[in-house]
């Protein structure tokens, strides 16, 4: 208690919480506490009365996500405090429900703002502040430069527009081009372009969000963050596809992989996670902790990826972001001899029978034009029989593949995960997933636990008090802290002045 009473005081000194919203809920991740507000919004007045931005010297990453009817922007702020003693406090608390646990956490969100519609009639532009500012803007086909300019125009009314010193964007695919993320100028710009035709649905909207924020704010560095890279470290026996070594070189093909970002944060939250209940810190050494995952991504394009002590060994992605598994327009991986078939029976080309199988296909086929999986389940309890046949193909799919991962896994994992972009219907999925998995990976899915996302329980939603070598986690991602994180690696030079924490001075001298 002795030592815990004195990290609290070193960090109360350093850093004062009172300006958090008593009203804001509290979401735990490893790299940062998260402030999320409510769906609910109120209008706005821009020219109103902004809160003064926090004290101290404070200086923040602007992360950028471009996508093409939408643009988010989020405003991150850092602790200074160094990894090491993070890490130290982090693995000595024991429990992450703990108050004296948030106090290892070092990265938080001032400012969000989410551009939604745009392009449309329904356009919005919705801003929430640290101090619980709501700010809304509704304009009828607002386009992403005018949305982009209006996040400025706010962040500027709201003092933090000048603490800025970097922005992150997340680029969804960096080929075999970026295998790391990359400081931004004209010929990383070119390099994104050449290969964006491997994910046209996404990489050209990214390039657009670097675009408007070099013309927008050109006196800032940015860094570009490729969900690909994570995945760079897959073995070839993995990544390669079985194709003459000329074409693959020449034309780049591989398993990318996806969501590469996001496995990164969830793989840190996790293996904090596992770290504090096995109390290794205490009982072993760091080195001698290893850490067999599965994560299971719930959302209209699943993703299923085996990681083995924070690196990817294998995924169900594959060259293009959408492969893989079946999901909302997308049939997954295919025999590629059906493509070719479908093409000379039909009297069309290739690329008309891709558009196909890539748009028209997956769920929204074998349900009648339905791709929401959420939509779906719920027309499943009404018996509509080709809803529930969607249903029952996308979570033996996806069960099927988790299950064939522990082959990657060396046949031991620690953790079957669960993270989404869903919002309802989550707990349902998991547990018909569940129902398949149970019996391989010999852990069952706690009822209660799994209808409260794990809120109460750590994260963890597997029976409580029956042994077992595996867990069942949901951890909800956050992107924008791994990109924060990764623009302070790329410009390290831009946060050195800050000074240094006496949390650090407490473990370090």
């Amino acid at each position: 208690m002795v030592i815990r009473d004195r990290i609290e005081r070193s960090l109360q000194s350093n850093f004062d919480d009172s300006w958090l919203s008593s009203g804001t809920s509290k979401q735990i991740g490893c790299c940062g506490i998260f402030e999320r507000y409510g769906d609910q919004i109120v209008d706005g007045d821009i020219d109103g009365d902004w809160p003064d931005p926090i004290p101290g010297d404070n200086k923040t990453v602007l992360v950028i996500e471009t996508g093409p009817s939408s643009i988010t922007a989020t405003l991150n702020s850092f602790y200074d405090k160094e990894k090491k003693a993070e890490s130290f406090i982090s693995y000595l608390f024991t429990s992450a429900n703990s108050e004296e646990s948030l106090s290892s956490f070092f990265c938080r969100p001032l400012f969000q703002a989410t551009a939604s519609n745009l392009g449309f009639d329904d356009s919005v532009l919705s801003v929430y502040h640290y101090e619980n500012v709501p700010y809304q803007v509704e304009k009828q086909r607002m386009n992403h430069e005018e949305a982009a300019l209006e996040i400025i125009t706010v962040l500027k009314a709201s003092k933090l527009l000048n603490s800025i010193v970097v922005i992150g964007h997340r680029v969804s695919h960096g080929g075999g081009r970026f295998s790391a993320p990359a400081i931004i100028n004209s010929g990383v710009v070119d390099d994104i372009k050449r290969i964006s035709h491997i994910a046209q649905k996404k990489n050209p909207h990214n390039i657009m969000g670097i675009e408007l924020m070099t013309k927008l704010l050109p006196s800032l560095p940015a860094v570009a963050v490729f969900d690909t890279a994570y995945h760079s470290a897959m073995p070839e026996k993995a990544s390669v596809y079985a194709l003459p070594k000329e074409i693959r070189d020449d034309l780049q093909i591989r398993r990318y992989g996806s969501n590469g970002t996001s496995l990164n944060y969830i793989s840190c939250m996790a293996e904090s996670i596992l770290r504090r209940k096995q109390m290794v810190l205490r009982g072993q050494a760091k080195s001698s902790f290893s850490s067999n995952f599965i994560v299971i991504r719930l959302d209209n394009e699943p993703c299923i990826t085996a990681i083995v002590n924070g690196k990817p060994v294998d995924t169900s992605a594959g060259f293009f972001p959408g492969g893989g598994l079946v999901s909302g327009s997308k049939i997954g991986s295919i025999d590629p001899a059906i493509i070719s078939h479908i093409a000379k029976s039909k009297g069309i080309t290739i690329e008309e029978a891709f558009t196909i199988i890539e748009n028209d296909a997956g769920l929204k086929a074998i349900s009648g034009g339905e791709e929401d999986i959420r939509v779906l389940i719920k027309r499943a309890k009404d018996n509509d029989i080709d809803s529930s046949l969607a249903v029952d193909m996308f979570v033996y799919k996806l069960a099927k593949e988790a299950a064939s991962l522990l082959v990657a896994c060396g046949g031991e994992v620690h953790a079957l995960i669960f993270t989404n972009d869903l919002k309802d219907s989550n707990h349902e999925l998991r547990e018909k997933i569940m129902h398949y998995l149970s019996p391989v990976f010999r852990v069952q899915v706690c009822p209660s636990r799994n209808k409260q996302d794990g809120k109460e329980s750590e994260g963890i939603i597997s029976m409580k008090g029956k042994p077992t070598s595996t867990l069942i986690l949901v951890i909800p991602t956050q992107e924008e802290a791994m990109i924060s994180l990764e623009c302070k690696k790329q410009m390290p030079h831009l946060f050195k002045s800050m000074e240094r924490s006496s949390i650090r001075n407490f473990f370090l001298g």
